[in-house]
């Protein structure tokens, strides 16, 4: 229901209750993190951590430690999560959200197409993938992407619209960059 800030209460309430489990942890560490609580969320993950190892719950302690500015910490921890679980595709997107919320789109462009290596492959991840390479100025290396997602994804017409569009875009620079060279 997206009522965050109404189910901490609830959480409070269940912990003084005594329920003390690493869903409910985790659960409210989500709540906290959703409302921009970064440090409660770094909390509340950590307990959860505390009652069982999960790399799920590890990714978060480390995006919430991220919007926290403890960037290495929190870096350290989302890539540990990944070397832990690499095929689970939101440690992924937790460590692409955490470059782009600090500004690295090439190193959230490499974390995207990291993830296709690693995680099974959505035709979203490539657009995702190929979106960050452009926006990170690497027209050659999205235009691969797409090419090999449209490849993966023979029916996609997103994918086929994306690697044409691409494809014209580059055509347009290598043309430009000839014309500045004369």
């Amino acid at each position: 229901m997206q009522r965050d800030a109404d189910a901490l209460e609830c959480f409070a309430s269940a912990r003084r209750l005594g329920t003390n489990t690493t869903a409910l942890a985790e659960a409210e560490g989500d709540a906290f993190y959703n409302c921009k609580q970064f440090a409660e969320a770094r909390k509340a993950y950590r307990r959860a951590l505390q009652l069982q190892d999960s790399t799920d719950v590890l990714s978060k302690l480390g995006l919430a430690e991220v919007r926290m500015n403890q960037i290495g910490p929190g870096l350290k921890k989302l890539t540990l999560a990944i070397a832990k679980s690499a095929a689970t595709p939101e440690l992924h997107d937790r460590l692409v959200s955490a470059q782009l919320s600090l500004g690295h789109i090439s190193e959230a462009a490499q974390a995207a197409e990291d993830k296709l290596r690693a995680a099974k492959p959505t035709e979203s991840a490539y657009l995702r993938a190929a979106v960050l390479c452009m926006h990170a100025k690497q027209v050659d290396r999205a235009l691969k992407i797409v090419g090999q997602g449209a490849r993966e994804f023979p029916g996609s017409a997103e994918l086929k619209q994306a690697a044409a569009q691409l494809g014209s875009q580059a055509r347009e620079e290598s043309h430009a960059a000839n014309v500045a060279a004369c």
